[in-house]
């Protein structure tokens, strides 16, 4: 065993420990005994850091101090679409440009996979898509396949039923 593989155990190992200790030593019962951490939210630079009062229960989670803590920085609980760009970034005009377009079209399974070869064996049957062999009741990206035959397979999701047609090289090369 190697010098770096021996430091990577014992740091797994302290962890583990530290873990344990966290989950098995008990916790005070009485608030008073331990001081409650000032947490503070900052809006924007110029903004000013107000701490949190003290909690409502005797040993709050620490999604409620969280909560808490963004309910007095900006005096509502909403969410918020993390990936949209900033108004400030881009301007008003271009922000309603992105809001009104629309969502981009999500390509059907049929347009995303490509079934190169179709076996037909029975209760063995199955289909290689792209280069991989899936078959009847297995799935793939949510799609199961339900049935194969005359160069067509049949994917089932949820919602959607796909037919799935072998390629037309590939048809072409076995007939050759």
């Amino acid at each position: 065993m190697t010098a770096r593989r021996k430091a990577f155990i014992a740091l797994l190992g302290i962890g583990v420990v530290a873990l344990a200790a966290d989950q098995l030593i008990p916790r005070s019962e009485n608030p008073a005994d331990e001081p409650e951490p000032q947490v503070a939210v900052a809006r924007a630079p110029a903004a000013q850091q107000t701490p949190l009062a003290a909690p409502t229960s005797a040993n709050p989670s620490l999604s409620q101090r969280i909560g808490r803590a963004v309910e007095r920085s900006s005096g509502e609980m909403g969410t918020r679409d993390v990936f949209l760009v900033p108004v400030a970034w881009i301007g008003p005009q271009k922000a309603e440009q992105v809001l009104a377009a629309p969502a981009p079209r999500t390509p059907r399974f049929d347009e995303t996979h490509r079934l190169t070869a179709l076996i037909l064996n029975g209760d063995r049957s199955g289909a290689l898509i792209d280069g991989m062999m899936v078959k009847v009741g297995e799935s793939i990206d949510g799609y199961r396949l339900m049935s194969v035959a005359n160069n067509v397979a049949v994917f089932e999701s949820a919602n959607e039923r796909a037919f799935v047609r072998v390629e037309k090289s590939a048809v072409a090369a076995v007939g050759n």
